[in-house]
């Protein structure tokens, strides 16, 4: 039976709209488009836009991109994605004293190597926690294997003994490692204030060996890890070995 209930929003309830069922106007629930992921590039000063409406929302537009003001009508542009600094946000201990102001919505509104993290009470710059990795690599996944998919681990400290947090095809899983061979040579002493005068972000750049290039090794550098040329190796050594 064709009822109509309304003849614009104004005669629904709360939120709802009014909508065409077919037959007549009825009030629904409204379908709420979600946001895409990024923000839209920031209006160039003196630039001409053109005045051609493409879109109400982001689900207007094809792929990743977003509907954005161009100066004069909205069109759909290419997003500009957040930029995520190493490390995690720490966890909001109870009693924490934070001011209640929102001080950064992103990593990049952080200084040095800071991100950008919600605590009870806002959002605050706070020094990242490095995920702790253990030694070794997680062994590669065989071709057409039948992972099984279930999430055991997100992070190394998750799994017993040396085990590491590894992919399987599908979850994540604990498995083995295979441990790299040390380089030879060995590491210089970090000077006291090295790694705050010449590297201040502490950042690891390497975990093992493995992850430097030809001879040089991963080695402290007093606040992170750092690839440096190899100390005390014998005379006329080389890469080759020769």
């Amino acid at each position: 039976m064709c009822i109509r209930e309304c003849t614009s929003d104004n005669d629904c309830i709360e939120e709802k709209k009014c909508c065409s069922n077919g037959c007549s106007n009825v009030c629904r629930a409204p379908v709420v488009p979600v946001p895409k992921p990024g923000t839209c590039p920031v209006l160039e000063e003196g630039g001409v836009g053109s005045c051609k409406q493409e879109c109400t929302s982001d689900d207007d537009c094809p792929d990743d991109k977003k509907c954005c003001n161009n100066g004069c009508e909205n069109v759909c542009r290419a997003p500009v994605l957040p930029i995520s600094k190493p490390g995690n946000c720490p966890a909001s201990h109870e009693g924490d004293f934070y001011t209640c102001s929102q001080r950064c919505s992103l990593d990049e509104d952080c200084p040095d190597d800071k991100k950008c993290c919600l605590h009870d009470c806002g959002n605050v710059c706070s020094p990242p926690v490095i995920p702790f990795k253990r030694p070794g690599t997680c062994p590669v996944t065989e071709e057409g294997g039948d992972g099984k998919c279930e999430q055991q681990c997100s992070s190394d400290e998750e799994c017993t003994e040396d085990k590491k947090c590894c992919s399987n095809g599908c979850g994540k899983i604990c498995r083995a490692p295979v441990v790299p061979i040390p380089k030879p040579g060995t590491c210089l002493e970090p000077e006291e204030g090295w790694g705050w005068y010449s590297k201040p972000l502490c950042i690891h750049d390497c975990w093992s060996d493995d992850d430097c290039f030809r001879d040089d090794k991963c080695c402290s550098n007093g606040c992170g890890r750092v690839c440096k040329p190899p100390q005390g190796l014998p005379a006329g050594w080389s890469s080759s070995g020769t």
